[in-house]
């Protein structure tokens, strides 16, 4: 029976609904890693600058991806690269995966520090350097290494529930 939404799947891939809980997840996620730093009391932007720079972000985010997905869809595409190749054209289609090896391998990196900052900070018989090694050994390259992604949809669920908790225990 298929579900409502449409959010039924081809095995190994995610739904529409587990795929926009992880968008949003890794969006929101990625901006409550920076945002204290720039509302910093007495050092940063304030309160209402800070939101005003968040909001206009999240906005001109949202319109650039109804953007690209209504290109996608009018060019009769699947994905980005689908539309690259049918409005650029075939032979420069790697500068989509290069760019999204590029995005990625940079998300890796800079996870990797967050965490390592975070439990060198928690443990303090482990240094920076230490930790940086360890979390990316043990826990992000396994990760970056596996062939389906589908079988970790639960954790954007949970991510996301940990944004709320966050922003709530801030605000």
């Amino acid at each position: 029976a298929a579900a409502s939404g449409g959010d039924v799947a081809p095995p190994g891939n995610m739904g529409v609904t587990a795929s926009s809980v992880s968008l949003a997840k890794n969006i929101i996620g990625g901006g409550m890693l920076a945002l204290p730093a720039g509302m910093a009391a007495a050092q940063g932007t304030g309160f209402a600058p800070a939101v005003g720079v968040a909001l206009f972000s999240a906005l001109a985010s949202a319109y650039t991806f109804i953007l690209v997905g209504q290109s996608v869809d009018k060019a009769g595409g699947t994905d980005f690269k689908g539309l690259w190749q049918r409005t650029v054209g075939t032979k420069s289609a790697w500068v989509v995966d290069t760019i999204i090896i590029c995005l990625a391998f940079s998300a890796v990196v800079m996870y990797g520090c967050f965490l390592g900052d975070l439990f060198s900070a928690l443990v303090p018989q482990l240094t920076r350097t230490t930790a940086i090694l360890a979390v990316t050994g043990t826990v992000l390259l396994p990760l970056a290494l596996q062939r389906d992604l589908s079988a970790l949809s639960f954790t954007s669920y949970t991510g996301i529930g940990a944004v709320f908790f966050t922003a709530a225990v801030v605000v």
